[in-house]
């Protein structure tokens, strides 16, 4: 849609908009992309991680300020707040523990929601986006939305544990 406009017909644009949503092999397959020059390709790349970042923070922020009325839109089941929606399953947490994005085809239960979205934090691409995150709070939220899962406490210390560990080797901050 943006390529059909005269102000945002942009390579610069258009491409990292249009790859935002997934993994970013798949803009790396663009016949586009494979078409520019590598000074455009770099270009892209950064503008493409950036907005990647941006769209994290942003769902985060979402989810910290709207739980209570998007909690339909990000959890399997929304209204059961049952011991069985607060387990994690196995291969979800293996996932979560060697710093890797999950594929959503494991989120079975709403903590498995949760932690694969949590999951996003692995992806994340620049310390400025993880100083913002932390201004306005979105891990220590996670810690509350867990626990409004019921999660039990051992496994909400783990990712906090796992989130700070992450955070302080990629990007030299403390969370």
């Amino acid at each position: 849609m943006l390529s059909q406009t005269k102000d945002f017909n942009n390579i610069l644009i258009t491409l990292p908009i249009k790859h935002h949503g997934h993994m970013i092999e798949r803009m790396y397959e663009d016949e586009i992309y494979q078409a520019l020059d590598e000074k455009t390709k770099d270009e892209v790349k950064h503008i493409a991680f950036a907005v990647r970042d941006a769209d994290k923070i942003a769902n985060w922020n979402l989810l910290k300020n709207e739980w209570k009325n998007m909690r339909e839109v990000w959890l399997p089941h929304p209204d059961d707040f049952s011991l069985s929606q607060a387990k994690i399953n196995d291969e979800l947490w293996a996932w979560f523990i060697a710093f890797q994005v999950s594929p959503n085809k494991l989120r079975r239960t709403n903590a498995d929601a949760a932690v694969s979205v949590i999951c996003w934090l692995f992806d994340m691409n620049y310390d400025y986006s993880i100083d913002y995150s932390k201004k306005l709070g979105l891990f220590e939220n996670w810690l509350v939305i867990l626990s409004e899962l019921g999660v039990e406490k051992q496994k909400i210390e783990i990712v906090k544990t796992t989130m700070k560990d992450f955070v302080l080797n990629k990007f030299q901050v403390k969370i």
